[in-house]
Order: structure tokens, then C-alpha cells, then sequence
């Protein structure tokens, strides 16, 4: 990023992609949304209709139902009174196939007179029970071979059940019903019974009928899809309308609303389906729309944040030239003119007003460097001479200050060394007694040490022997248990003996008829002793099986514990060896450590009559080092003085004269 409008794009650019890709996803998910639930509203007003014209097409015969089990001539009539009042309704009523009526009994009169017995029939025999209107499940006409349903009626004199009056209902109609929705372009509808039975559907003929919502596979090939099958179940279960999404039989995908239907003693639905890509197509539109305008916008913002950047780069690049002008050393350019009141205009104004001063201020130190550059010079001159002077009195003097200062410097450092030297021998002796001290510890500790192996190694061997204890009784354990095994083998097949001659006894008594029934009830109690018998000898035998895997497992451990034991005998009798070794190298050590010890004690005895004479030398060559340096420290200060004003001019010379040359580098 070399300039600021690449910055700007790079800043700016990104933020405003998210924000229209923020702004199209959110209007892609409300306008989804909306879509979603406007279609589940169509689709639940749509069932309601469907099911407010089913109810309206099944309306009128219910009233002709309802108009004869009130007549008495039906119920008191002869069978030719009874034909007349039920082939009346038909001519009001073109969805009803016949008309009956029907005793208590089930012995049935239809409206063209013939006699029918329907006693064994549902539409009877639920209503008889209930007393209550009943519509029956669909089913095959004997006669036209097309889907129908029965309605019954229960017909009353004087709060007593003396029979029905039934009407056998073509369901054609309902397909017709259905035929007629409109749900998006190719939305349709379907009836279904609650049994799950389709009893009506324009769009597939070949369903009606056959087609069972409650059942994946489907007659003649295909699957349902599970989700249909189960919001059908939730429908029905819950009697109200449910929203499912499913695939149909083609694989496309459909959003639906099942709504149930209330009739009398049965429950129908209807089941409002569209594509879903009709659903979502508005919504998809909406999205392209949206990003085709987003990426316009995006393009405007991209020439908007470039012309902005270029107004702000424009004004900042013409002070950078202004500055690398002013880096040159030309101080003569114009004022530069910026037409902004903002912070780069106000930047402007003051490189303006810093290039003024800049001029002000170097024309002044020209002026000035001349007279400081003559002046500097002969102060050095005269610095020069003082200096030469003090230095030849000085040279003397140092001379024999030197030697004094060698010689008392020498002394002292005799003097510190063997100072030094004395305190070090006493810390050596004091360290090597310490050290001493501490191997004969160590020895102690060492021989503790190997004291606590070998009582380790006794105990060791001690669990070895254990072990090997607990090996041999597991062992012992095991095979009586092989032995208790084969005795209960033995008495399972003892008591299987005796079941089996329980069972000839018993036969054999009964043979002997009631001479031998006392026989034949010990035989039995024989028998039931021997089963209960061979069951316990079963649970025993299980039982030992476990006891001998548990065995088996306790002595592989106790032999592995047996070699890890062993295992660490080695180990620690290693360790031994070791501590042995350690015990005689720290006594050597020890020896040797008393003898250094000696031998420094003698070093320092020596030292410390070396120590006294070298400080009588230091004490003479101090006085004399004291005298010659306060003589060389006055000549040396007044010599230094003169060498310091000397360079100061010096260098303030040379000051001059370099600021001279900077100073014309500058065009003012």
C-alpha cells in the first residue's frame, strides 16, 4: 500500500461488500420467510374452504336422512310405502347412488325394493352401539366397482332405536371439489380418509382408492416420502391443521397443509400441496435483483472512494514536494496554495509559515557565523601560547611525582595482594575443614544407605517367597476345583438318571391306576427334587467355571509379580555395588582433603609475617607519593586550564566554520 487511495480502497472497499451482502442475505431471508408463511396461509385457507364444500356437498343428503327417520310411514310402512319415501330424495340429491332403510337387525329394504341383509356390516353394527350418526371407512361399490361411502342415521320412536336410514354416497364429487383449487401454477389438492385411504384426487386418478398415506410402499411400485406419512399420523392424532414439507412421487420437493375434516363418527382431510420452487420463486427473483443492484453499488463505491481519496491524496502529495524542495535546501519557492479550511488546509498554513521562519532564522546565523569564526580564532592563538608554558613546568614536576606514586603504587598493591592472599588461605582452610566434615557425613550417609538395600533386598526375597506360597495354594485351589467341577458334572447326570426315572415311574403308575396314584405323587415330588437338583448342579458348575478363570488369571499375576520381584532384587543389589564404591572413593577423598588442609595452615602462618613487613614500606611511600602530588596537581590543573581553553576555541573554531559551510547550502 504506497499511497493512500490504494489504502482507501482496501479500507473502504471490503466494508462495503459486507454490508450489501449483509443487506441482500437479510432480504433474501425475510422475503424467504414471508413467502413461507403467506403460502402456509393459502394453504390452510384453502383446506378450510375444501372442507367447508365438502360439508356443504354432504349437507343435503344428511337433511333427506335426517327428514326420513322422522317419518313414521318409514318406520310402520309397508315395503311399497318404504320404496316411495326413499326413492323421493334422489331427485335432490344427484351424489346419492341409493337410499335404504334398515331394521334393528340389519334386514334392509333399498329404495328399488330390494330386500338385503347388512346386519354383519360396520355402518351398522358401530351406530347400533353408539346411536349416534356414523359415516362408514370407503369402499367398493358390488354394483358400479367405484369408490363409496355410507352414511347411517339411527331412526328413534319414543327414545327407542327401531332401525336406520342409510345412504350409499358417491365420492366422484369429491374429486370434482378438489379439481378446482388453485395453489400457485401447479398446486393441487386430495382427499383422504382417515384410515388413510386417498378417496379423492383429479390430478392422479389411479390413487384413488389404493393410495394408503399411513404406508411407505406404495401398490404397483414407489415409496411415500416418511415426512407425509408422519404429518398425516400428527394430523389425525391432533385433529388440526399441520404444515409439512415432503417429496412427492416424482422427487420434487412440496411444502403442504393437512386439514382435518369433522364428520359424523369420521374424519376425512385434505392435503394442500404447491412445488416448493413455486413458493420460493418470488424470493429467488428478489435475490438476483439484489445482486445485481449490490453490485452496482458496489462499482459507484468504488469510483466514489476513489474520487475521495484523490481529493485528499492531491492536497497532502503537494506539501511531500513542498518538503523534499524544502530537504534540498531552496527556501525561496512561494507560498503553497491549498484552497481548504479543514486540517490539510491549516497543514499548509503552518508549512507556510515554518518555511518563513526557516529563512528568517538562517539569513540571521549567516550574519552571525562570520564574527564567531574571527573571534574563535584568536583565542586559540593565545590559548596555545599559556598552554606551552604551563606545560614545560609541569613535565618536571610529573617527573618526579611519577616516581613517588610508582613506588607507593607498587607497595600497595603488594600490600592488597597479600592481604588477599592471607584472607583467601584463611576461607581455604575454613572450606576444606567444612569439606571434610562433609565426607565424613557422607560416608555415614553412604553406609546407612547401603544398610537400608540390604534390608530391602530381605524383604524382597521374603515377598518372593510369598508369592510363590500364594502360587502353589491357587494352584492347589484350581485343581480342587477341576474335581468339584467333575463331582457336579457327576451329580447333574445323577439327577437327570433320576428325572428320567422319575418319568417311567410316574408312567408305570399310571398304568396301575389309582393303585399306584400315592406312587405316582412321590414320583412326581423325585421328579421336581431331580430337576431342582440338576438346575443347582448348573449354577454350581458356572460358578467354578469362574472360580477356575479367576484362578488361572491370580496365578499368572502371582508369576509376574514373582519376575518383577526378582527383577528388582538385581536392581537393588546394583545399587549396592554402587553405594560401595561411592563409600571407599569419599574416604580417599576424605584423606586427601585432611592433608590439603594442613598444608594450607602452614601458607598461612608464612603470609602473615610477609603481611606486616610490606605495610611499614606503604606507610614511608605514601608520605613521599603525598608531598610530590600536591606540588603536580596544581601545575597539572593550571596546564589543564590552558590545554581546555585552547580546544574550546579550538573546536569552537572549527564550529564556525563547518556552520558556515551548512549555512550556504541554503537558498534564501
Amino acid at each position: 500500500m504506497k499511497n493512500v487511495r490504494t489504502k482507501f480502497l482496501i479500507i473502504l472497499l471490503p466494508l462495503f461488500i459486507l454490508s450489501f451482502i449483509i443487506l441482500s442475505s437479510i432480504s433474501y431471508y425475510l422475503a424467504h420467510t414471508a413467502l413461507l408463511n403467506d403460502a402456509d396461509k393459502i394453504a390452510r385457507s384453502l383446506g378450510d374452504q375444501i372442507a367447508a364444500d365438502i360439508k356443504n356437498e354432504m349437507s343435503e343428503p344428511i337433511i333427506r336422512l335426517d327428514d326420513l327417520a322422522k317419518n313414521q310411514y318409514l318406520i310402520h310402512g309397508d315395503d311399497a310405502t318404504r320404496q316411495v319415501l326413499l326413492t323421493t330424495p334422489k331427485a335432490t340429491t344427484s351424489n346419492v347412488a341409493q337410499y335404504f332403510y334398515t331394521d334393528i337387525n340389519g334386514q334392509a329394504i333399498r329404495d328399488d325394493g330390494k330386500h338385503l341383509n347388512r346386519g354383519d356390516r360396520d355402518y351398522i353394527k358401530i351406530p347400533k352401539q353408539t346411536q349416534k350418526p356414523y359415516i362408514a371407512a370407503p369402499f367398493l361399490g358390488e354394483s358400479t366397482g367405484k369408490l363409496m361411502t355410507m352414511m347411517t342415521r339411527p331412526v328413534f320412536e319414543n327414545g327407542t332405536l327401531v332401525g336406520f336410514v342409510m345412504a350409499s354416497l358417491n365420492l366422484d364429487s369429491l374429486s370434482k371439489l378438489v379439481e378446482k383449487v388453485s395453489f400457485f401454477d401447479t398446486g393441487y389438492a386430495y382427499l383422504a380418509d382417515s384410515s388413510g385411504i386417498v378417496i379423492g384426487y383429479s390430478q392422479r386418478p389411479e390413487y384413488v382408492g389404493k393410495l394408503d398415506l399411513t404406508k411407505k410402499d406404495i401398490e404397483g411400485g414407489g415409496q411415500l416420502d416418511d415426512r407425509l406419512c408422519a404429518g398425516f399420523k400428527k394430523a389425525m392424532e391432533t385433529n388440526q391443521q399441520t404444515s409439512i414439507d415432503y417429496q412427492n412421487t416424482n422427487g420434487i420437493e412440496n411444502i403442504a397443509v393437512i386439514t382435518p375434516i369433522e364428520l359424523d363418527g369420521r374424519t376425512w382431510a385434505v392435503i394442500s400441496a404447491a412445488p416448493r420452487s413455486e413458493v420460493e420463486g418470488a424470493a429467488d427473483h428478489l435475490f438476483k435483483i439484489m445482486t445485481i443492484v449490490s453490485l452496482l453499488a458496489i462499482v459507484l463505491a468504488v469510483f466514489v472512494i476513489f474520487y475521495f481519496a484523490k481529493c485528499i491524496a492531491a492536497p497532502i502529495e503537494a506539501i511531500r514536494d513542498e518538503c523534499n524542495i524544502l530537504n534540498s535546501g531552496d527556501l525561496r519557492q512561494n507560498d503553497l496554495t491549498i484552497n481548504s479550511h479543514d486540517e490539510i488546509g491549516q497543514l499548509a498554513q503552518g508549512f507556510n509559515t515554518m518555511r518563513q521562519t526557516l529563512r528568517a532564522l538562517l539569513k540571521k546565523v549567516q550574519s552571525q557565523t562570520e564574527q564567531v569564526a574571527a573571534s574563535s580564532q584568536e583565542l586559540t592563538a593565545s590559548a596555545h601560547q599559556s598552554s606551552e608554558a604551563a606545560n614545560q613546568v609541569a613535565i618536571s614536576i610529573t617527573d618526579i611525582a611519577a616516581g613517588v606514586e610508582t613506588q607507593s603504587s607498587s607497595s600497595k598493591k603488594i600490600r592488597g595482594i597479600s592481604e588477599n592472599i592471607s584472607t583467601n588461605t584463611d576461607a581455604l582452610t575454613q572450606k576444606t575443614q567444612k569439606i571434610a566434615d562433609n565426607a565424613k557425613t557422607t560416608t555415614l550417609q553412604a553406609e546407612t544407605g547401603r544398610n537400608s538395600i540390604a534390608k530391602v533386598v530381605e524383604q524382597m526375597q521374603q515377598i518372593t517367597l510369598g508369592t510363590k506360597t500364594i502360587e502353589t495354594a491357587i494352584e492347589d485351589l484350581a485343581k480342587g476345583s477341576d474335581e468339584i467341577g467333575n463331582i457336579v458334572e457327576l451329580i447333574s447326570n445323577i439327577a437327570g438318571q433320576t428325572n428320567l426315572l422319575a418319568l417311567n415311574a410316574a408312567i408305570e403308575a399310571a398304568r396301575a391306576g389309582d393303585a399306584g396314584h400315592g406312587f405316582a405323587v412321590v414320583a412326581e415330588e423325585v421328579r421336581k427334587l431331580a430337576e431342582e437338583s440338576e438346575r443347582s448342579s448348573k449354577q454350581i458348575a458356572e460358578l467354578v467355571k469362574k472360580n477356575q478363570f479367576g484362578m488361572s488369571q491370580a496365578v499368572e499375576a502371582s508369576r509376574d509379580g514373582s519376575k518383577n520381584v526378582q527383577l528388582g532384587i538385581d536392581t537393588v543389589k546394583s545399587a549396592d555395588e554402587v553405594f560401595k564404591s561411592i563409600v571407599i572413593a569419599i574416604e580417599t577423598l576424605s584423606h586427601e582433603i585432611i592433608d590439603v588442609s594442613k598444608a594450607i595452615e602452614t601458607m598461612a602462618a608464612g603470609n602473615a609475617t610477609m603481611l606486616s613487613s610490606i605495610q611499614d614500606i606503604d606507610q614511608i611511600s605514601t608520605k613521599n607519593s603525598d608531598d610530590a602530588q600536591s606540588v603536580s596537581a596544581a601545575t597539572e590543573e593550571q596546564s589543564a586550564s590552558m590545554q581546555e581553553i585552547a580546544s574550546a576555541s579550538q573546536n569552537l573554531a572549527t564550529l564556525a566554520s563547518d556552520l558556515q559551510s551548512e549555512v550556504s547550502k541554503f537558498k534564501v
